[in-house]
């Protein structure tokens, strides 16, 4: 389960280029006056934030995007889960061949920042999949397994895990509590 301390300090690392990348300023610490006679000041460390500019082509134009981190660069799944993004971006009205919206980027947004949230940097890239409400999907397809998570544009987001070889099947909420979505994805190798 998510501590209170993981609601408070997560923030987004993708975020559309206009918007600004929430950080804290560097303040000084004093060391505790229990652990040496004379107090002194220290300079507290904060590691550098990176901005990574993505310009993401959909279509004949493109949505340019930042990504923030500690790290120089961005996870390996990230460029893979992107550009799967930018092939199958639903562009115009019934892109379908029906009555599906267009892809939100702000839903997309929220689907980057929850694999930021979930996978780690060697995790497998998630094939990404426009939904016919203006939504998104990341989904995954290995060794008889599928996993999917889904990020409708107007309900909360859910997943999705069914093995083939053993029929086990999970549907449920995507909540703060992702320790059981990422042994999902593990599973998948």
């Amino acid at each position: 389960m998510a501590s209170p301390a993981d609601t408070v300090y997560r923030a987004d690392v993708f975020a559309i280029r206009e918007q600004r990348a929430i950080t804290s300023p560097t303040g000084r610490q004093r060391a505790d006056m229990f652990a040496r006679r004379e107090r002194r000041q220290t300079a507290a460390t904060t590691p550098k934030l990176h901005r990574i500019r993505i310009q993401l082509p959909i279509g004949d134009e493109s949505i340019d995007l930042v990504y923030s981190s500690f790290d120089q660069q961005m996870p390996v799944w990230a460029d893979s889960a992107l550009r799967s993004l930018s092939e199958r971006w639903g562009v115009r009205p019934g892109w379908d061949s029906y009555t599906a919206s267009p892809t939100n980027p702000h839903v997309v947004i929220k689907l980057l920042n929850v694999l930021s949230g979930i996978l780690n940097n060697d995790s497998p890239p998630p094939q990404m999949t426009p939904l016919a409400d203006g939504g998104v999907q990341a989904e995954w397809h290995h060794a008889d397994q599928d996993f999917e998570i889904v990020m409708p544009a107007a309900e909360g987001a859910t997943y999705y895990y069914f093995n083939r070889q053993t029929g086990e099947e999970i549907e449920a909420d995507l909540t703060a509590d992702w320790e059981s979505v990422r042994g999902l994805i593990k599973r998948l190798g």
